[in-house]
């Protein structure tokens, strides 16, 4: 018991050394440890870190201005607005005890040249003036927007119109309550109303009272008072008899209230501005004796504070020991006093009404001397005796002062330091100048009639549970802080545009064997934030060459254009995508690092232009490319055991002088389902072959082949297995062997990529001469260069009588009827015409008369061989019925069209079938003419002849 009394006591001594360092007698009596020593063997034994302790308490002496208060922000669809175009205001507040659709939404709008003005000239009176006061205030933008929202596309000049004398019959009134709709229970005498100072972090209560910001109707009603009869319909300009007019479940008046209104739409015209003011009861508690939250307002900028630049101030010390500081800002003069004689941590306003700054805020420090100086080229500080001891001390003016290490600007070793910024508690006459105050006395008039400041303007005391509390007030309307909250939904317009690049293959060949079969490189661009579309936009693209990623590139922009290696205009509109034919020769070799590895550097700058605002954005991207003349090489497999595989046709490798068909083939090959094809790379030079397809590892089975034909790594076999339309996507990768000593190549990779598609196999009937037997002809159309191309069809054909026709058949891949044509069958009107000898094609002789037709017929049967769907069940599990056959049949018709003696003349069939067919075609009368002039042509012709033989022509001419 006796050691219990022991610790209470010293603790309790231990606690008023901390608090009470005059009783010395406890330590010097019992010789107990300091609190310093206290707090070291605290820190020791229970790791309590002093400094964390401290860095704590800090933090909460500032916590009170970090709450969280209740903040909107604005987001707009589509984020780029077009004139014209309808656009959606978004609003999501924060911080709010209330649900979104309890809260009041403020909106209001501000059309281009309809700014604030109490002289508004007589055009911006008929287009902005909405409440028809003569001025244009921001209840103007109020009712321009609130009006769009209770209206909801109503128009009361729409039939039957609106007749507003008559005696509104909806009952569409609506009561409005402060805090939100949801704080009707709550009696107004318990609600409490302030603005949050975002600068200070201050919460400061209006002093003006609680009261809605709804838009005022000049004269025709009030808003949310449950009462909206025919004037404010008319001024609203609602369905009288329609309670919601809207159509969007609320009350007319809860409509303009802006009852749950968290959207706001609207035809967007250059130059708009919207803003929105959101009501509501935050979820900071009130410092009254109650259960009350602060009702607040939240604004998008989070702006509603004054200015409080352009500082001046004078010093001087006053009668009765009171040091004045007098501060200028804008027209109004402020002067704060502080008292010397008492500590030198405590200052005190000049009135018992209004204090002024509080004592951190002022900063006040010690010091002692004398000393003259100035404070930004305005503050001049003297000194005397005042009281029981001697003071010296300065204005400090600067922006951001900092009492605790700055250097205020005076001589003396410690000054008191007054930080200006936060005086605005005490008003001199604006009449009067600082400069103009008397600096041995000072007049200290004190007011708070003056309209400039922050929000913090004075404070009020409460007695709360019998302890004086102390809250910031203001009476800043808040009406007046919308004009600085306003949001310009065009904003992002004004931002670079958003432009990416993307390139593909992802590795590309360069195809150095001149047989100009290298990949297509595609770079697609896009710009996710342009307010038009890609035909509106101009492109710029600018491609280069280096050997290394990191070096030096090279333009060779024009060099492709002029090579013909560009599929697309380097500028233009509507221009977003460019290709490069990878088929750089020689003239190119010095960009690739021994003539292997090269980069290609695209970059695009695009530009926009639109409603008078310029924006650009910039792109680039980098791709590696391989340039070798080898290549995956493609061959079609038969089997003769079921077992194993031999090689048979190459398919799909097109060359230089190849067609455009046979060049498209090489690029992404088409295949059919169930064909196994057999894949190489020639292995000089070459090792350590990698393969993949569709991204997993394929290698060579060696038990389909007879041989070491799988031992270099550089084969495989390729079951087609997929649905029509599936990609196959086949990449190897391999590393060089050291072939000299001037080629160190070993350790190179090189990567080959090659895409098979698998296809709907079809065939199609084409004429063996087409001179005598050609497509009819169904119309002509222009390519963008005015070159003229003539469309003709697939199935219908014409021909003359008397001529002999040549019928032929087309498959599907091409190559398709080496791989299992098991059938073939020819029809020529019904009957069976099928040649055993070349089951392929089929002749005969056209001898029905003008206007008669020919239907011609083909029927094929194709499927894999059975040995290799032996394979595909035996290697790859395809059951047989999965890999049966199906039928091809296609079938045309041709018609005997009249050809005349001049059409069967055989200048006008070797003229072509287009020829043939226009003039097959021309009206009888055009037809006759053309025989007139032809016979007169052959008349003239043979009068010639005759003359020039005659015997008699020569001796006339002599």
């Amino acid at each position: 018991m006796k050691k219990k009394a022991i610790k209470i006591f010293t603790l309790f001594v231990v606690v008023a050394e901390i608090f009470f360092p005059s009783l010395n007698f406890a330590k010097a009596a019992f010789h107990l440890p300091s609190a310093s020593q206290v707090a070291s063997e605290l820190e020791n034994r229970y790791h309590v870190n002093l400094s964390s302790m401290q860095e704590t308490g800090e933090n909460f002496n500032v916590s009170v201005n970090k709450t969280s208060a209740p903040e909107v922000s604005l987001s707009f669809n589509p984020s780029e607005p077009k004139e014209g175009q309808e656009i959606t205001a978004n609003a999501t507040p924060i911080y709010f005890s209330n649900p979104g659709d309890k809260l009041y939404y403020g909106w209001y709008l501000s059309r281009k040249d309809c700014d604030l003005t109490d002289e508004p000239s007589a055009t911006k009176k008929e287009n902005c003036d909405n409440d028809s006061d003569g001025k244009i205030t921001v209840n103007d933008w109020k009712v321009e927007a609130m009006r769009l929202i209770a209206q909801g596309g109503y128009n009361y000049l729409d039939e039957p119109v609106a007749d507003y004398t008559e005696k509104s019959n909806d009952d569409d009134g609506y009561e409005a309550s402060i805090g939100g709709d949801d704080k009707s229970s709550v009696a107004d005498s318990k609600k409490h109303c302030y603005i949050h100072d975002f600068q200070r972090g201050i919460n400061a209560e209006i002093k003006n009272g609680c009261d809605h910001l709804f838009p005022s109707t000049n004269g025709n009603g009030s808003v949310g008072d449950d009462s909206f009869d025919k004037k404010e319909e008319n001024f609203w300009k609602t369905d009288p008899q329609d309670p919601n007019t809207s159509g969007n479940g609320n009350f007319d008046e809860a409509n303009v209230s802006g009852l749950g209104q968290d959207k706001f739409k609207w035809v967007y015209q250059p130059g708009d501005r919207v803003g929105v003011v959101v009501e509501g009861t935050s979820i900071i508690g009130t410092k009254y004796d109650d259960s009350s939250s602060m009702v607040m307002w939240a604004l998008p900028n989070n702006e509603c504070t004054k200015d409080n630049s352009g500082l001046k101030s004078r010093s001087s010390i006053c009668s009765g020991g009171k040091t004045a500081v007098c501060a200028k800002s804008g027209d109004a003069n402020y002067i704060a006093t502080m008292d010397i004689e008492t500590s030198a941590s405590e200052s005190t306003s000049s009135s018992s009404s209004s204090s002024s700054s509080s004592d951190s805020e002022l900063g006040l420090g010690a010091g002692s001397g004398s000393a003259s100086g100035s404070a930004s080229g305005e503050a001049t500080g003297e000194a005397s005796g005042g009281g029981s001891h001697d003071t010296g001390w300065c204005a400090y003016v600067e922006e951001t002062p900092d009492c605790t290490s700055g250097t205020p600007y005076c001589s003396v070793g410690s000054p008191f330091c007054v930080n200006l910024s936060s005086i605005y508690n005490n008003a001199i006459s604006a009449s009067q100048s600082c400069e103009g105050l008397s600096l041995g006395t000072p007049t200290c008039q004190e007011t708070t009639d003056h309209e400039d400041g922050i929000v913090q303007t004075e404070t009020k005391s409460l007695d709360v549970k019998g302890y004086p509390v102390s809250i910031p007030t203001t009476d800043i309307d808040i009406n007046d802080c919308l004009d600085d909250n306003l949001v310009d939904p065009a904003e992002k317009t004004n931002e670079k545009l958003d432009v990416s690049l993307s390139a593909t293959p992802e590795n590309p060949i360069n195809d150095s064997s001149g047989d100009q079969m290298g990949d297509m490189l595609s770079v697609n661009s896009i710009v996710t934030n342009s307010s038009q579309n890609y035909s509106q936009l101009h492109y710029d693209w600018k491609i280069s060459a280096g050997k290394n990623i990191s070096g030096s590139f090279q333009n060779i922009s024009n060099e492709l254009d002029r090579d013909k290696l560009l599929e697309g205009k380097l500028t233009g509109i509507n221009n977003p995508n460019i290709n490069i034919r990878l088929n750089l020769g020689d003239a190119y070799a010095s960009y690739f690092q021994n003539e292997e590895i090269g980069y290609l550097k695209i970059e695009l700058t695009v530009k926009q232009a639109d409603q008078g605002k310029n924006r650009t954005g910039k792109s680039e991207v980098i791709v590696k490319v391989n340039s070798t003349d080898k290549r995956i090489k493609a061959y079609l497999t038969t089997s003769s055991d079921g077992e194993t595989l031999d090689k048979k046709d190459l398919i799909c490798n097109g060359v230089a002088s190849a067609t455009t068909y046979e060049k498209l083939s090489s690029y992404i090959c088409p295949v059919v389902k169930n064909q196994i094809l057999r894949l190489e790379v020639n292995n000089d030079e070459m090792s350590d072959f990698s393969w993949m397809v569709n991204g997993t590892s394929f290698s060579c089975d060696k038990d389909l082949v007879k041989g070491a034909e799988c031992d270099n790594g550089n084969v495989i076999f390729l079951p087609i297995i997929g649905n029509e339309g599936d990609t196959l996507d086949v990449k190897v990768g391999a590393k060089r062997i050291t072939v000299n000593e001037k080629d160190p190549g070993n350790g190179k990779s090189l990567e080959l990529t090659k895409s098979f598609q698998i296809v709907k196999p079809y065939v199609k009937i084409i004429s063996g001469d087409e001179n005598v037997f050609w497509p009819k002809a169904l119309g002509s159309y222009n390519n963008l260069d005015g070159e003229m191309f003539t469309d003709f069809s697939d199935s219908e054909f014409e021909t003359y009588s008397g001529v002999d026709a040549l019928l032929d058949v087309k498959f599907h891949p091409d190559w398709l009827e080496k791989t299992g044509i098991i059938s073939a069958n020819w029809t020529l009107d019904g009957e069976d015409k099928t040649d055993a000898s070349n089951p392929k094609e089929i002749k005969f002789s056209v001898l029905k008369d003008v206007g008669e037709s020919y239907n011609a017929e083909f029927y094929s049967f194709y499927a894999p061989s059975n040995e290799i769907r032996k394979v595909l069940k035996n290697y790859w599990g395809i059951a047989q019925e999965e890999s049966g056959g199906k039928t091809l049949a296609t079938s045309i018709t041709a018609e005997v069209i009249n050809g005349d003696d001049f059409l069967e003349t055989t200048v006008l069939k070797n003229s072509g079938k287009f020829l043939a067919s226009i003039i097959s075609n021309l009206p009888g009368q055009t037809i006759f003419l053309i025989r007139m002039a032809l016979i007169v042509f052959v008349m003239i012709l043979i009068s010639g002849l005759a003359m020039n033989l005659s015997p008699n022509f020569y001796k006339n001419r002599k």
